[in-house]
């Protein structure tokens, strides 16, 4: 028996089809506009500080899809605004943003792993996501892949790629990178050494305010280091650093004021700066604060505050400090005379090949 042919509509079939694209694309359009109210209000609420609301509204938009909500809800549990802090949420929807390709989310997803914040310290990750974000432009992501290559964290070292990626960051204007930057330049590390380039980037950075980036300008005019020797430049840099506590800018402060270099000698500012310097722990500070307390330089003399002071730095290894410490136990100057305890620092400065320690040990024994 023939079979019948049965002829398809296929006007009907297409208008179908028509009609269920156009539902999706409604319906797309819908979820869009739903999200993007969601991540509006959420956005004006944050800015207001309504941390209640933004958080709910982020939470909607981020169960969604919305990778900007999923990165401020992440913020959100980060920073414990509007809801506790969870470090293992924020990891999770920093995570999913990350993923969906947020630059933001991936930084602070690396930071996490990197710090063990939410998750155990996992460095290859960190390193992973950094580069994710480096690779999209995000300066502090290419600033922190340059420090993981230079320090083979979560990679093998790789000089030329630290140098590659803090240049990177350095060019967006990016202070720490450009102190990097500056120092591989000044070493010849992962580039040859060029001088010049070194203070230009020291110097970028220090106008940003960067307290080392000003120590390390600040020495390179004291040197004549890429630009003619400038004590008057140097003494201003070492200042500004000095006033933000970096320790060594203190120290060198303090000298140039102990002696003249860029500034009239004044001895009680010399005093102050090796003061703040040795309250930090930095030992040649203390070796010379004490000698201003033994000899009465800009202030009275005090050989118990002398002793105190190079008891501090001797302790460090500072084989000066080391010798003159033993020399006030031995003729009980700011200390009861101690034979043994003189003999004993007497004879660490010795190791250290100090002279007249070694000198002061003959007429000992």
């Amino acid at each position: 028996m023939p079979h019948k042919i049965v002829m398809l509509n296929c006007q009907s079939n297409m208008k179908r089809i028509w009609l269920l694209v156009l539902g999706c694309l409604i319906a797309c359009i819908a979820l869009a506009a739903t999200v993007f109210a969601d991540l509006d209000k959420g956005m004006k609420a944050y800015e207001n500080k309504d941390f209640k609301t933004a958080f709910s509204e982020f939470k909607k938009a981020a169960e969604l899809g919305d990778a900007r909500s999923q990165y401020m809800l992440a913020v959100m549990y980060d920073n414990g605004e509007g809801t506790p802090v969870n470090k293992a949420e924020a990891l999770k929807w920093y995570k999913k943003a990350a993923e969906l390709g947020d630059a933001e989310a991936q930084y602070n997803l690396a930071l996490m792993y990197d710090n063990g914040e939410g998750t155990p310290v996992n460095k290859a990750e960190a390193f992973k996501w950094y580069k994710k974000a480096a690779e999209q432009g995000f300066a502090g992501a290419q600033h922190n892949l340059a420090f993981m290559y230079n320090k083979g964290e979560g990679a093998p070292v790789n000089k030329a790629e630290a140098f590659k990626w803090y240049k990177k960051a350095a060019e967006q204007g990016f202070a720490g990178a450009q102190n990097n930057l500056a120092f591989m330049y000044n070493n010849g590390e992962g580039t040859p050494v060029n001088k010049a380039e070194a203070f230009k980037w020291y110097k970028k950075a220090a106008e940003q305010g960067d307290a080392e980036a000003q120590y390390n300008l600040a020495v390179m005019y004291s040197k004549g280091e890429g630009t003619p020797v400038n004590k008057a430049e140097a003494f201003k840099w070492y200042k500004k650093a000095a006033e933000q506590g970096f320790a060594g800018a203190q120290y060198n402060l303090a000298f140039m004021y102990d002696n003249g270099g860029g500034t009239p000698v004044n001895k009680a500012e010399a005093l102050k700066w090796y003061k703040k310097a040795a309250d930090q722990g930095d030992a040649a500070a203390q070796h010379n604060l004490t000698v201003m307390y033994y000899n009465g330089e800009g202030t009275p003399v005090n050989k118990a505050e002398a002793f105190k002071w190079y008891k501090k730095a001797a302790e460090q290894g500072e084989a000066n400090a080391q010798n003159n410490l033993a020399f006030m136990y031995n003729k009980g100057e700011g200390t009861p005379v101690n034979k043994a305890e003189a003999l004993k620092w007497y004879n660490k400065a010795a190791e250290q090949g100090f002279e007249l320690a070694k000198e002061a040990l003959k007429k000992i024994q």
